[in-house]
């Protein structure tokens, strides 16, 4: 989920209300909102298990009214966001992430900055801090703290997937041409020409395009094809391999 899709979003609630004050929120927004969503979002935030997706999907360690200056931003000014610092990582790469998903007309360095900022942001999400943040919050709000660690590595994992889906759906809307370039300009900003191991994120949407690519050309009658991207550790330019 994307931060306005989020139930914190959706009801105006922060990480600090406790059950009752999420409950008349709830009430109050089923007057001008779907109901149903509504009180969807009040059972993911009651409870503890789901509330632990929203939190992670959320802004964690921002008071309250940073985060509601933040998401007028995101709304007004995204591309901003990116010159924001002194945010947790999760924090500002859920902004990042959002932002992107609502941006056009991207060029490639442009995108790849964007890439950028998002892998890296990734890359420095620790899960012991992200649960310290969060049980601070549940401190204040009543809910009990999260003991399990790997409930909140499961959690980032699911992050990781969306950023996925956030750049590969930027990508998308470029030509192919367009694709393979704001990719190798992200490898190349993330390894610094090759010469370090780029983040993991960025490793991902690499694998991806490459097994979608050969999938796609292989499938075509009497070629057996692939497109090869920039190898992460070598800095490697991409190329069309093409074998008949």
């Amino acid at each position: 989920m994307d931060l306005f899709q989020n139930p914190f979003h959706i009801l105006g609630a922060s990480t600090r209300d406790n059950r009752h004050r999420i409950s008349e929120l709830a009430e109050e927004r089923s007057l001008l909102f779907d109901p149903n969503t509504c009180m969807d979002a009040r059972s993911d935030l009651t409870n503890p298990r789901k509330r632990l997706s929203a939190e992670v999907a959320w802004l964690p360690g921002i008071a309250p009214k940073r985060a509601e200056e933040l998401m007028s931003l995101l709304e007004s000014s995204p591309e901003d966001l990116l010159r924001l610092e002194k945010l947790p990582s999760i924090s500002k790469t859920n902004l990042i992430a959002t932002a992107l998903g609502r941006l056009s007309d991207l060029n490639t360095e442009i995108l790849a900055d964007w890439i950028t900022v998002i892998s890296l942001g990734f890359e420095c999400i620790d899960p012991e801090d992200m649960r310290g943040i969060i049980n601070e919050e549940r401190i204040v709000s009543g809910f009990p703290e999260v003991s399990d660690l790997q409930s909140v590595e499961f959690e980032i994992q699911e992050r990781r997937k969306f950023f996925c889906v956030v750049i590969k759906s930027a990508l998308d809307k470029m030509s192919p041409k367009d694709l393979v370039k704001t990719i190798t300009n992200a490898v190349e900003l993330l390894t610094h020409d090759g010469e370090e191991q780029g983040p993991i994120l960025i490793d991902d949407i690499v694998d991806s395009y490459e097994i979608e690519a050969q999938c796609l050309l292989q499938n075509r009658k009497g070629q057996s094809c692939k497109v090869k991207f920039p190898t992460i550790a070598s800095g490697e330019s991409p190329e069309l391999q093409k074998g008949h």
